[in-house]
C-alpha cells in the first residue's frame, strides 16, 4: 500500500477515534473560552453539564476543564447578574462583559513571544492612526510590523481597542492597557474550535514516533494545527512512559496504554 494512503489512514483513525456527544469541530472557540472563565469565576459545573449533550461548546469546555485547562490570571474576571441578561462574565470590579480574545488559557503557553507581542502592538498602533516614526531602523520589531502591513496583514479585532492622543493603547472605554497576545491578526490561524483531547493525542503520537512530516502537511485538519503550534512552542508530554503506539484491529495505528491494545483518552495525556 502506498505510504501516503497508509499515513492518511493513520491520521483519519486518530481524528475519528473519539466520538463525543457533540462534535468538537462544531464548537465556537470564543464561547468555549468564555465558559472556562465562567467556571473559574464560580459557575456551577452542573449547570454546564446539563447543556453538554446538545451544546458542543459546553462539551468541549467541560472536556478541557476536566483535563486541567484553566484561564490565566482568573482574578481578572468575575460573574455578575445583569438585569434582563442573566449571569455574565465581566472584568473584576466592573460590569464590562469580557471579549473572548482577552482570555488566555494555560494551554496557550508560550505561543506568542515577547517580540511577537511587540510586533502586534505596533500593528495595532499603526491601525489606530499612529504615524510611522522616522527612524524605523532603530526598532527591528517596528520594521517587521511594517513589513507585515505591506503584505496585507491587518488587525482582526481592531474595534475592541483605542489609542489616546498621547499614544497609549487601551481596551475601548477603559483604562486597561493592551497586551500583545490580545491582538488578533488576519494572518493568524482560523478560530475553528479544536478538541483538547485530540490535540493531546497527536502530541503523544508524534513523541512516540508518529509521522510529524505528515501532520505538518495537514495543518488544517481538526486539532492538527494547534498540536503543531504547541510542539513548536516547546510543549511536551510529561507521562509518555505510560503510552505506546500499537496497531489496533480495525483502527490502524493508535496511541494505547503500554503493553495493551486499549486506546488512550486524550485527556490522560499530561503536558508541560
Amino acid at each position: 500500500m502506498p505510504r501516503v494512503v497508509v499515513l492518511t489512514f493513520v491520521l483519519m483513525a486518530l481524528i475519528c477515534s473519539e466520538a463525543p456527544t457533540a462534535r468538537a469541530t462544531d464548537c465556537d472557540e470564543a464561547k468555549v473560552r468564555v465558559f472556562l472563565v465562567d467556571l473559574a469565576a464560580g459557575a456551577p459545573i452542573a449547570v454546564l453539564q446539563s447543556q453538554e449533550k446538545g451544546d458542543p461548546n459546553a462539551h468541549e469546555a467541560i472536556a478541557r476543564w476536566d483535563a486541567g485547562v484553566r484561564p490565566r490570571a482568573p482574578e481578572r474576571f468575575d460573574r455578575k447578574l445583569q438585569y434582563g441578561k442573566g449571569w455574565k462574565v465581566v472584568f473584576s470590579g466592573t460590569r464590562v462583559v469580557i471579549d473572548a480574545s482577552e482570555v488566555r488559557l494555560t494551554t496557550d503557553g508560550r505561543l506568542i513571544s515577547e517580540r511577537e507581542g511587540n510586533i502586534r502592538l505596533h500593528l495595532l498602533s499603526l491601525a489606530l492612526g499612529a504615524p510611522v516614526p522616522g527612524d524605523v531602523a532603530s526598532d527591528p520589531d517596528l520594521a517587521l510590523a511594517l513589513r507585515r502591513r505591506e503584505t496585507g496583514v491587518t488587525v482582526g479585532n481592531l474595534a475592541l481597542f483605542e489609542r489616546s492622543p498621547s499614544g497609549a493603547l487601551s481596551r475601548k472605554g477603559t483604562a486597561r492597557p493592551v497586551e500583545g497576545w490580545q491582538v488578533n491578526l488576519s494572518s493568524d490561524p482560523g478560530s475553528t474550535c479544536y478538541s483538547e483531547a485530540h490535540v493531546r493525542r497527536i502530541l503523544a503520537d508524534i513523541e512516540l514516533g508518529g509521522p510529524p512530516d505528515y501532520y505538518e502537511g495537514h495543518p488544517d485538519e481538526p486539532g492538527v494545527g494547534e498540536a503543531l503550534r504547541r510542539r513548536a512552542a516547546g510543549v511536551r508530554v510529561m507521562n509518555l512512559a505510560g503510552f505506546e503506539r500499537n496497531i489496533v484491529k480495525g483502527k490502524g495505528w493508535q496511541v494505547v496504554h503500554k503493553r495493551s491494545h486499549v486506546p488512550i483518552d486524550g485527556t490522560e495525556v499530561e503536558l508541560r
